[in-house]
């Protein structure tokens, strides 16, 4: 009787590993999803902002070649704004991929975890069984 009340036990410890894994797991793909969504609201923040900044640059450039008597469109004013618009682009661009490198660099590290807890509840898993089987302590090498 005493081996079916170990049994059990062993059951018992195991199905209460499994669900800390599964809740450890859950906590840890919550918290990557709330970091990815603040480094997308920070991203698309800075976009707005870079937009903006642009637009405000863009009026200036023209009110200045206005005032200065100069055409506010055609010719060497439009390759200017072309160029505030493409060093805009440029910025923003990078920007964005610096914010995608965090997000994988997340994925990864998450992924990095998980693989460490299944590794953890694997070991947890071989010491509850070992132990209730009476083995732990006479290992036998294969090589001698």
């Amino acid at each position: 009787m005493g081996g079916l009340s170990s049994l059990a036990t062993v059951g018992l410890n195991l199905a209460l590993s499994q669900e800390a894994y599964k809740r450890e797991n859950k906590a840890l793909d919550k918290e990557r999803k709330r970091q990815v969504a603040a480094i997308q609201a920070q991203d698309a923040a800075l976009a707005k902002d870079g937009a903006d900044a642009l637009k405000q640059r863009l009026a200036s450039v023209r009110a200045r070649a206005g005032a200065a008597g100069l055409s506010t469109s055609g010719g060497s004013i439009d390759a200017v704004m072309r160029g505030l618009e493409q060093e805009a682009a440029d910025g923003l661009a990078a920007a964005s991929d610096k914010a995608s490198g965090r997000i994988e660099d997340l994925r990864e590290s998450t992924a990095a975890r998980k693989k460490r807890n299944l590794l953890e509840l694997s070991n947890t898993w071989l010491d509850i069984g070992n132990s209730a089987l009476g083995s732990g302590s006479s290992r036998r090498s294969l090589l001698g």
